[in-house]
């Protein structure tokens, strides 16, 4: 399918989605940042513009999801606070979480497996090496920028008493208009 994107790119474009992931497990100790911190995915190969991008948490599981923040950065440093202060006080078991801006709801209590928007209740100072706030609040912060480069998740803790993991690490799902050569 052949798009001239909202955007504006001329030349003529292709909407692709692209997946990325690092399965690599991201432990979440109490009071602290995960392991490892951040959690980062290297995006190449992309020709055009972001038009939509989501982020799937792959088995999250954490004794008290309200204390959890998961902050996304771009690689222009764009940011998105995916989830903070959202989930409530039952158990999260295993849960694959979606962010998708199109979503209806966002994240419920108790948190089970499914998409949501960003839901970032609160804004929490994440630590170092994560920037400082202001957070975007929605995906689209990313639209109408090139996805190539480092893309980081920050995991963390922000209240004692309770732990978590990420066991199938995260995914990164990118569509873009990919320019057509028309040579």
């Amino acid at each position: 399918m052949r798009c001239i994107c909202s955007i504006g790119i001329v030349p003529p474009c292709v909407e692709q989605t692209t997946t990325f992931t690092n399965s690599t497990p991201i432990e979440i100790p109490d009071l602290l940042p995960g392991d490892p911190y951040p959690s980062e995915i290297e995006v190449t190969g992309l020709t055009g513009r972001i038009i939509k991008a989501t982020v799937t948490i792959n088995g999250f599981s954490h004794t008290f999801p309200d204390d959890v923040g998961f902050l996304l950065v771009g690689p222009q440093g764009q940011t998105v606070n995916l989830l903070n202060c959202a989930g409530g006080g039952a158990d999260a078991v295993n849960a694959t979480i979606t962010f998708d801006d199109s979503a209806t709801n966002q994240v419920p209590t108790p948190i089970v497996s499914g998409t949501y928007q960003p839901s970032g209740l609160c804004t929490r100072n994440f630590s170092l090496p994560a920037p400082s706030p202001p957070y975007g609040t929605q995906l689209s912060t990313y639209n109408d920028t090139i996805g190539n480069g480092l893309w980081s998740l920050y995991v963390q803790d922000f209240v004692g008493g309770d732990i978590g993991l990420i066991s199938g690490g995260w995914t990164l799902n990118i569509t873009s208009c990919e320019i057509v050569s028309t040579i």
